[in-house]
């Protein structure tokens, strides 16, 4: 075993996934062992497996606001880098950006990429895909699906809101108990996505 093993559990019918850190004992008398790289979210959707997090984000969302959303392993620190592991000093989330997470050790680092939502308007008659109407109220019509597309709709914060499968080419999802705003549709296949699209409901 070496540094930041996981030990990752599935249930027996493969819907649950745990990840558990192992923490390592000091090799040294009076060493203290902060060399765990990795961070949690009561906010965003942090998967573990692929180092991914995703949750509505956009590239206008704050870098302030989302390192406020993160919870970092004891003694690790945070900070959001680019493709070249340099780090973003502006405001806002831009599509490329990394989380880089340096365990307490200041040696040990893990990246994870973040999934960050188009912010304009999709021309949704152009592509395969269709969500209808947009803006809309209560219910939307997402129409060119494929049985057993993913389709997970968040709202401005990044919070889950809808998680179904598709079974049919069109899906009617309701969002009567949500209130007037911007919302997040992002259709998938597995693990790849096939559509990210920004709805207003009023």
């Amino acid at each position: 075993m070496v540094r930041d093993d996981k030990l990752v559990v599935t249930s027996q019918d493969g819907e649950v996934i745990k990840v558990y850190y192992l923490k390592m004992l000091p090799t040294l008398p009076g060493q203290v062992s902060n060399y765990l790289a990795y961070v949690l979210s009561a906010v965003y959707t942090v998967d573990q497996l692929i180092l991914n997090i995703s949750g509505g984000l956009t590239d206008g969302t704050a870098i302030a606001t989302f390192l406020a959303n993160l919870l970092p392993a004891p003694g690790a620190s945070m900070m959001v880098v680019d493709s070249n592991d340099v780090e973003n000093t502006g405001v806002n989330l831009v599509v490329g950006n990394l989380l880089k997470v340096t365990a307490g050790d200041g040696v040990t680092s893990a990246y994870y990429s973040i999934d960050i939502l188009a912010t304009s308007l999709d021309d949704f008659s152009n592509g395969p895909i269709r969500l209808y109407p947009n803006p809309g109220t209560d219910k939307i019509n997402i129409t060119g699906l494929e049985h057993g597309n993913r389709i997970r709709v968040y709202n401005l914060l990044g919070v889950l809101l809808r998680d179904m499968v598709a079974y049919q080419s069109h899906e009617v999802i309701s969002l009567e108990d949500q209130p007037n705003g911007i919302y997040f549709v992002v259709v998938s296949n597995d693990d790849s996505v096939i559509g990210r699209y920004k709805l207003i409901m009023k």
